[in-house]
This record gives C-alpha cells, sequence and structure tokens, in this order.
C-alpha cells in the first residue's frame, strides 16, 4: 500500500471542521496534489478509474472539530489511534479518505468522490446527486462505524439484501448486512442509483471525544478492498420502486423528511456537547514526527482516572 497506517495517523491531525482552512489544507494536501483529481463546481474531489466503470466509492474531506482548529496530537496505542480525550479523533471520515487514496494509488477501477459538507448534511453529495450517471449501479460509501456492517437502510431502504450479501462475503472477516444505519453521503444517491451502501471502517464512537481508529482492521480492509471484483457484484434494487420501511413499528411515515429532522435533531444534540469541551492547545509544527503523530505513546496513560469537571 502506499499510504501505510502511518500516513493514516499523520491524516488524523487535521482538524478539518466543514468548510475550514484546515480542510482546504488537508485537501490540497492529499487530493489536489494526484495529477488526474479534478473539482465540480461544489468542490467535490472526483477522478474517474478504468473509463466508465458502474461502481462509485465515496468519503468526506470534513470533520466534527470546531471552527478555527488547528492541528491535534494522536496517540497510538496497542495499534489504536485515539486523542487525549480533549479533542476528537475526526476517524469519520479520514480513514475513508485514506482508503479511497490506496484504491486509487493501485489503479482499482471506479468513480472515486471525496464529498464536501457530509458533516453539515450531506450538501456536497446533494449536489453531486443531481448529475446524470446512468453507467453507474453502486455506490459504496466507506464511512460506518464498527468492524462488520454492510447498511442496506439508510432510514430506508438503499440496497438490496443480495448485494450486500455479496459484498459481506467478497470482503469476509464476519462482515454481513445490517438495516441499522444513518444517513451518509450514499443516501443521497439512493434515488437514482440501485445499490448504495456504507461500509464498516473500524472506528467507534464519532464525534466524541473517545472516538478511537482500530488501524489493523483499516489495513486489513484496504488489502481485502484492493482483491475484489465490484463489477461482479448483482445489481437488483429498483431505485424507482417506493422505499420500504425501515421501521417494524406500525405508523411511521417513511420518508426522507423523517430522516433528515431525526439527524437534524441529533446533530442539535451533538452541537450542545461540543460547547462542553475543553480548550485544546494547538499543533506545534517545530515537534518531532513522534511526539506529535503520537508514534511513542509513552505520555498517554490509558489508567488515568478523570480528575474533577472533565465529562469524558
Amino acid at each position: 500500500m502506499k499510504y501505510t497506517t502511518r500516513d493514516l495517523v499523520e491524516m488524523l491531525t487535521y482538524q478539518r471542521d466543514s468548510g475550514s482552512r484546515m480542510e482546504m489544507i488537508f485537501i490540497r494536501k492529499y487530493l489536489d496534489s494526484i495529477p488526474a483529481m479534478r473539482s465540480d463546481r461544489y468542490g467535490n474531489r472526483y477522478i474517474i478509474i478504468g473509463g466508465k466503470q458502474d461502481t462509485m466509492f465515496t468519503a468526506h474531506t470534513d470533520t466534527v472539530h470546531t471552527r478555527n482548529s488547528t492541528r491535534q496530537r494522536v496517540y497510538v496505542h496497542d495499534g489504536i489511534a485515539m486523542t487525549d480525550g480533549r479533542s476528537i479523533l475526526g476517524a469519520d471520515d479520514t480513514t475513508g479518505v485514506w482508503l479511497l487514496l490506496n484504491l486509487i494509488a493501485e489503479k482499482k477501477p471506479g468513480h472515486y468522490i471525496f464529498q464536501r459538507h457530509e458533516e453539515r448534511g450531506g450538501v456536497g453529495s446533494g449536489y453531486s446527486s443531481q448529475r446524470e450517471r446512468p453507467h453507474i449501479k453502486k455506490v459504496i460509501s466507506l464511512d460506518r462505524k464498527g468492524f462488520t456492517d454492510i447498511i442496506t437502510h439508510q432510514g430506508t431502504r438503499t440496497c438490496s439484501d443480495e448485494f450486500a450479501n455479496a459484498l459481506a462475503k467478497a470482503i469476509g472477516g464476519g462482515y454481513r448486512p445490517s438495516r441499522g444505519g444513518i444517513f451518509t453521503d450514499s443516501a443521497n444517491y439512493a434515488y437514482n442509483i440501485p445499490e448504495c451502501t456504507n461500509v464498516s471502517i473500524g472506528y467507534l464512537d464519532a464525534h466524541t471525544p473517545r472516538e478511537t481508529q482500530s488501524l489493523s482492521h483499516a489495513e486489513w480492509l484496504c488489502k481485502r478492498l484492493l482483491k475484489i471484483d465490484f463489477s461482479k457484484l448483482p445489481v437488483v434494487r429498483d431505485p424507482k420502486e417506493k422505499f420500504d420501511n425501515f421501521y417494524d413499528y406500525k405508523g411511521f411515515d417513511d420518508s426522507w423528511e423523517r430522516a433528515e429532522k431525526e439527524y437534524e435533531d441529533w446533530w442539535k444534540k451533538q452541537e450542545k456537547k461540543d460547547l462542553r469541551y475543553e480548550p485544546y492547545e494547538p499543533y506545534n509544527p517545530f515537534e518531532s514526527s513522534t511526539t506529535a503523530f503520537g508514534w511513542n505513546s509513552k505520555s498517554y496513560n490509558p489508567k488515568r482516572k478523570k480528575k474533577k469537571g472533565e465529562w469524558w
């Protein structure tokens, strides 16, 4: 792999609130430096490898860090990346970006798109999904917590069980279909593209200072994705059919409006939590990479008891 887990840890040091200066620095360093990378009018970056392929891969470039953030220290303890508990790690969706970069570097055929403003309601993918792409039949977002989920529902069904089972079998490692998804960029394409899913990439506790990322799982998943022939995955779902009801209880109005309202309510709760975050010292670029990027984890003590007034 061109981009190692050490590169992933360095990428995690960038705190990238939507539209922030740090997000643009990150995009210019990791995406715009690729010769064939292009930008649409909204600012989404994309690249096509192998001509008109039927599979699109997505990740998003923003995180839920506070505005005007700089860079942060990231620590590695027993193969798990984390912060010191005073800032968000941002593996959602830095790890997805890292995975796509490796697929691109290995020239894996596909349409790759790096979406803007996913953490503000999927605005970038909402813009991108308006463009007709009749040759695209599958959208795979790499933006899911955990280690085993192939998402079939994001408020409503967005991919078929047949597709999810086939992808889960191709990946292996205990992956299986899950109906428990929430919104991510692939959902915005579900009206026009048959199979739209989201895949677990090994992070936990997203959007909180407790967020962690398994580096070994990210590396393993990357190797598995490189071996899959995505053109052979079945296409079953008809996007023109009425979306079926994800929820089992009666009386639920199965609509995107309800799903979006639930997401907005959840996001408001997250914003209130943001107000409780303690200020974090800026990243010092003159420090050694060993300290700044956390490969020397002696300063991190997982047994440290929280002090009075700490809420995490």
